[in-house]
């Protein structure tokens, strides 16, 4: 009877140890390549210290994590929100990784120090269907 019992405690503790193990499988974003052509709407809500900016424009990087630069023909992809709303939408998103980067104006500041930018990397799981992203910008460099 004691062999059968450590047996099993030894398969309990084999199976236990197998399932710690990471499984690429189940990564949200295994096998995504980020771009248009998907079902995700990105919903991109820009904010400076605490107050929302309207009419931002948004550059996306598909398949990136690292901030590309200022220049737009960095970018794969440019939206703009209305100028009444300090969100910005885009649909028909794959899952996949971003970088985002937003410019705007603060229009509480003077210029030429209104201005207001900023990027943010995300990742977008396959099961997503609104992605709602909180891109904080600020002024100057």
């Amino acid at each position: 009877m004691k062999p059968y019992k450590l047996f099993l405690i030894a398969l309990l503790f084999i199976t236990s140890c197998d399932s710690c193990k990471e499984d690429d499988t189940t990564t949200p974003i295994h096998n995504c390549v980020g771009g248009k052509g998907g079902l995700v709407t990105f919903e991109v809500k820009t904010i400076h210290h605490t107050r929302e900016i309207k009419g931002c424009t948004i550059y996306i990087k598909y398949n990136a994590q690292d901030f590309p630069g200022e220049n737009p023909s960095n970018y794969d992809y440019v939206f703009k929100a209305d100028d009444s709303l300090s969100v910005s939408c885009t649909d028909s998103m794959k899952c996949g990784k971003y970088y985002l980067f937003a410019t705007g104006i603060d229009s509480l500041l003077s210029p030429p120090n209104n201005i207001v930018k900023g990027g943010v990397p995300i990742n977008i799981g396959q099961v997503q269907d609104t992605a709602k992203i909180n891109l904080y910008v600020t002024e100057g460099d």
